[in-house]
């Protein structure tokens, strides 16, 4: 989790970035391996500054 660090847009609530893996698809679509290294996709998902403090207290499990 990166943040919280104040609003990511201007009017916009969200004030923090999570990573996670790609939903909704095969796991193999994850990691693309390459021959100097793996390359890893994420999702970069915008939170509130009180889903942050979920993530914090309790984990990301919680949120998720």
């Amino acid at each position: 989790m990166i943040g919280p660090r104040g609003s990511l847009f201007p009017g916009g609530q969200t004030a923090a970035i999570v990573a996670v893996g790609p939903r909704y698809l095969p796991e193999s679509f994850a990691v693309c391996h390459t021959e100097p290294a793996p390359v890893v996709f994420t999702w970069l998902v915008p939170i509130t500054t009180g889903e942050a403090e979920v993530i914090q207290k309790f984990g990301w499990g919680t949120l998720e």
